[in-house]
């Protein structure tokens, strides 16, 4: 039996820290792909860039996606074993929508019944999240704006969304483990 559980949220609300915990602790588990390529892109650029100076947004949004599939596929998305993936090709579609670039047909017919379950971390204080940075006016519109549009992506694709409240990250570790283990 499969077990592939999505954990999905706004920036710095703990994804990749519980996720790390997670494989940690012998959960199979499949690392956020839109970060890596950010990241990669980023080290490329100049003092006075933004990575929207430089990258072109179709190919990075098809490039993301391939990468995400590449990692589900490796990592036992689909076998008969739970993984635990921080984002999923549903992330990918919001970001599509939200960015206006092209959904295909193929990708919708992907991503149906891909996951069985999705956990939606709400965002975090600004004091919990541990970020070392504020965003300006503009990028907190955008992230709520991102947000939005990653939570109707999920409502809309699945049934199974479990929202997994503002807390610490120790708490909420453990309902996520409990949504793992179904104890919920």
């Amino acid at each position: 039996m499969t077990n592939n559980i999505v954990i999905t949220g706004p920036p710095s609300s703990g994804k990749s820290t519980i996720i790390k915990e997670l494989s940690v602790n012998g959960y199979n588990t499949v690392p956020e792909t839109a970060a890596l390529n950010i990241d990669r892109v980023e080290i490329k650029l100049n003092e006075n860039e933004s990575i929207e100076d430089v990258v072109d947004t179709l190919n990075f949004q098809k490039s993301v996606t391939n990468k995400r599939l590449i990692a589900e596929s490796l990592n036992g998305v689909h076998t008969n074993s739970t993984t635990i993936l921080d984002r999923s090709l549903i992330d990918n579609i919001a970001y599509r929508r939200y960015l206006g670039v092209p959904v295909g047909q193929k990708l919708k017919q992907v991503v149906q019944n891909r996951y069985d379950k999705v956990l939606f971390f709400e965002p975090l204080s600004f004091e919990q999240s541990g970020a070392t940075y504020e965003n300006s006016e503009t990028e907190q519109e955008n992230i709520k704006l991102v947000l939005k549009t990653t939570y109707e992506q999920y409502e809309s694709s699945y049934e199974s969304m479990h929202s997994i409240p503002e807390t610490g990250i120790e708490p909420r570790l453990e309902m996520v483990i409990d949504h793992i283990e179904d104890r919920l």
